[in-house]
């Protein structure tokens, strides 16, 4: 999705004045009850992959070692509750080629979450899924993940700014234009000043990261035109300025003493593009995570970003499995409840993010 003439006008003048707007998400509202009647019916074919050949990105913040299952030594002591089960319809419904997880205890092997996945989604000829980590963040993905070379790289004082990054090795027979890279993020929670500083230090890091990659040299190089994604929690509140958003869409960077210049990080040098898919793919909400025993409203806090001038979205939704009917329930093989954290008393978390992604 290109940004339009008149955008580029309206920016440019707030520009010369001084002000430069943060992107804004479509407005969310905040369902009263969490029952299927909020939402418009969805379409009976929003969760089908356009072809077959698109690469699908499963986007999910799984609220610490929830997709393992009680008795788990590893499971984190963060961890709410077992919706191990869950996980499993959730990604035997939408059947992914690659993942972004989040919240996975950083003491874990990957390969637990891979194991899961080779449960679910056996692959062809005794094929397994390959994942990597940093800290809580996984990949995990049907094709190969190369990360010498390619892991997001931060100063050895700031490993705390990682995050999982790798270079899926697509077939070469099937995508002659090349592989697909994934940095996938979880940004620092919390509204005090040290936590807003925090996320911003992280955006600057990735970003640093794709000015090094369309440049040859330093510490990763990629072929010109190479997609690259950007998937996560990025704890995009809408009670702080979430300047974080903006310099990864944008490319203005921070603080460019420690990190660099600001860029236009697209390979057309232009913005990159934020997804913001709604639930169902019906228009209607846009909202990643809801917590209706908290004081905050529902809000778009996961995302996933994009280099639109190389790789197009085919197909876009927020999975809601409660707003869902029983008969799409049923054809899904999936539950009500399968979103919700803790199915007895209402109470949801995040939301799991899909895209389908082309190369023209």
């Amino acid at each position: 999705m290109k940004k339009t003439a008149l955008f580029l006008i309206v920016f440019a003048i707030l520009l010369f004045n001084g002000c430069v707007p943060t992107p804004e998400p479509p407005a969310t509202e905040t369902p009263t009850t969490a029952a299927p009647t909020d939402t418009p019916e969805a379409s009976p074919s929003f969760m089908d992959k356009p072809s077959a050949e698109d690469i699908r990105l499963f986007n999910y913040n799984v609220n610490w070692d929830a997709i393992f299952p009680d008795g788990d030594p590893e499971n984190h002591d963060w961890r709410e509750a077992d919706k191990s089960e869950a996980f499993k319809r959730l990604i035997a419904a939408v059947s992914p080629d690659i993942a972004c997880l989040q919240e996975i205890n950083p003491d874990r092997n990957p390969a637990e979450v891979a194991d899961i996945f080779d449960e679910v989604l056996p692959l062809d000829g005794g094929a397994h899924w390959y994942a990597i980590s940093d800290y809580d963040t996984v990949i995990v993905s049907r094709y190969e993940l190369l990360t010498d070379g390619f892991t997001l790289y931060v100063p050895p004082a700031a490993n705390y700014l990682s995050q999982a990054a790798a270079l899926v090795d697509l077939p070469d027979v099937a995508y002659s234009q090349g592989d697909f890279y994934l940095i996938c993020a979880h940004f620092k929670s919390s509204g005090d000043q040290a936590s807003i500083n925090r996320r911003q230090d992280q955006a600057d890091t990735i970003i640093r990261q794709v000015a090094d990659l369309r440049t040859p040299g330093d510490h990763i190089d990629l072929p010109a035109n190479t997609p690259f994604v950007f998937a996560g929690d990025f704890n995009v509140y809408n009670t702080d300025p979430a300047h974080h958003l903006e310099t990864l869409v944008t490319g203005d960077i921070d603080d460019e003493n420690q990190f660099g210049a600001d860029i236009q990080p697209d390979w057309d040098d232009t913005w990159l593009t934020d997804l913001l898919p709604s639930h169902q793919d019906e228009g209607e909400f846009f909202y990643t995570w809801r917590d209706d025993s908290d004081v905050f409203d529902p809000g778009p806090l996961d995302r996933i970003i994009y280099s639109d001038s190389v790789i197009t979205v085919t197909n876009s939704f927020i999975l809601n499995t409660n707003a869902l009917s029983p008969e799409q329930l049923s054809q899904y093989g999936l539950q009500a409840e399968d979103v919700l954290l803790v199915p007895e008393s209402g109470v949801y978390d995040h939301f799991p993010m899909i895209a389908d992604f082309t190369f023209p």
